[in-house]
């Protein structure tokens, strides 16, 4: 809800120094927002009733007596509840069939070099995965693995890694004295 609150103030609010004067009009713009999930504003779930708009003061002539006047709101309380449960309820299954179709399962095997996510985060601009690590062991009914670094292993979930364009750790090796490889340093293949 913040992340809309600060999208309306973006349109609202000419002056940055002055936000906290707009809050009074993102309020009533939102509570008035029909939502997607509900189908209905969220000032209407609570009241049951639109809020009226100062264009909506037209003169009435309809009395109501007390008794009525709570019986009508009482069932329009009912009738609005009602059908946001069963628009919430829509959105639930709309929500899980959309994510079933862009799941991405992913399969690790041993051996495979990964990033693991980094959490949290120091801020915006701080790298988000961490690695490589190589993967020692894989746990399929936990959906986590067993990642090594540097002799150290760590216990990570599937969902938080993903694969690594990198091929196992390579060691620096310092030639010897007998001057062997006149390059001075080589690559060898890391091996454990």
């Amino acid at each position: 809800m913040h992340a809309t609150l600060t999208e309306y103030l973006k349109k609202f609010a000419t002056d940055q120094a002055q936000w906290d004067d707009c809050l009074p009009l993102v309020q009533f713009a939102y509570n008035n927002t029909i939502h997607e999930a509900t189908g209905l504003s969220p000032i209407e779930i609570v009241t049951g009733f639109r809020a009226r708009m100062p264009t909506g003061f037209a003169s009435t002539d309809n009395t109501y007596s007390y008794d009525s006047y709570l019986n009508d709101v009482t069932a329009e309380l009912c009738r609005v509840q009602t059908l946001a449960a069963m628009n919430l309820n829509q959105a639930k299954y709309r929500s899980k069939y959309y994510y079933d179709q862009h799941i991405n399962t992913q399969h690790f095997r041993e051996g495979e070099m990964v990033m693991l996510l980094k959490e949290p985060r120091i801020n915006k601009f701080s790298e988000e995965y961490t690695g490589p690590y190589e993967i020692k062991h894989v746990n399929h009914e936990e959906k986590s693995v067993i990642l090594l670094r540097n002799g150290t292993e760590r216990k990570a979930h599937i969902d938080k890694i993903k694969g690594a364009y990198a091929q196992k750790p390579t060691q620096l090796v310092q030639n010897d004295m007998n001057g062997n490889d006149n390059a001075g340093i080589r690559l060898r293949d890391y091996k454990e």
